[in-house]
């Protein structure tokens, strides 16, 4: 198995983790279906909702820019 088949391996199992939380099972309970620590499954959804988070404060600041544009853009015609 190559370094990138683990990595797919690991994002597939990631993506799995994440979908099995959404479903409303406990951490302990994925814990045992993927044979990792509770800890680890903690951690695996809290990268994943910073990453959410990110995204979407990126796409929210690209979104209030062109809203700021768009303002001063009227502000610029008026004058």
């Amino acid at each position: 198995m190559t370094k990138s088949d683990r990595v797919h391996e690991k994002v597939d199992r990631n993506a799995a983790v994440i979908a099995r939380r959404a479903e409303g099972l406990t951490l302990d309970a994925i814990g045992l279906e993927f044979d990792i620590s509770r800890g680890r499954v903690r951690q695996i959804i809290r990268r994943a909702v910073e990453c959410r988070i990110e995204r979407l404060s990126e796409a929210s600041e690209q979104y209030l820019a062109g809203i700021r544009a768009d303002i001063q853009g009227e502000i610029d015609e008026n004058q």
